[in-house]
């Protein structure tokens, strides 16, 4: 039996990244606790590392190392693409879409539409199946319903958004985060 993945977040600017985390491992059937740092439940030894992060089997994960583990660890879908270029490709975008979790509003909003083609090509980015990309995508598609970003006037964008927003790790994911 595989032990809880343990994801830890410090402040309310870790929440995006917190979310795209548990419903990564959600997505791959991991159990997963969710502590802020503030918690009585997390040990002394944990309170000095840069969050969100998370404890696997006594590593400390942070960065993109969070996300490597993930995928090299846990079974089910895989989230990235077969071929090194591929894999490449993906980490990038996320590294990009990583970098709008702190975006305004209107960044938010221009940005979201500038990717809107990349959604009529497949159920999710290139695959029939979620990968990275759209479980970085979730906490801003999340934040665009929130603020009532006028995103969704966008058919294709819509749908995609919708999709990704009813899958059941991004359910499992906010029950966690604001449980």
């Amino acid at each position: 039996m595989m032990l809880p993945a343990l994801v830890y977040t410090r402040a309310k600017a870790d929440l995006p990244w917190a979310m795209y985390l548990i419903a990564m491992l959600r997505a791959k059937n991991a159990e997963v606790q969710f502590y802020h740092l503030h918690d009585e439940a997390v040990p002394e030894t944990l309170r000095h590392y840069t969050t969100p992060f998370f404890v696997d089997r006594g590593l400390v994960a942070t960065g993109h190392a969070l996300e490597e583990l993930i995928h090299d660890r846990y079974p089910g879908p895989a989230f990235l693409p077969a071929t090194p270029i591929n894999r490449a490709q993906v980490r990038m975008l996320v590294a990009e879409l990583q970098r709008w979790y702190d975006a305004d509003s209107e960044t938010l909003m221009q940005k979201l539409l500038e990717t809107s083609e990349v959604y009529t090509r497949s159920a999710y980015f290139l695959s029939a199946t979620p990968t990275a990309f759209d479980w970085a995508l979730v906490p801003l598609l999340a934040r665009a319903v929130d603020e009532k970003l006028q995103v969704f006037d966008d058919p294709c964008f819509k749908a995609y958004a919708k999709r990704v927003l009813a899958h059941p790790a991004v359910d499992e994911a906010w029950e966690l985060l604001n449980g």
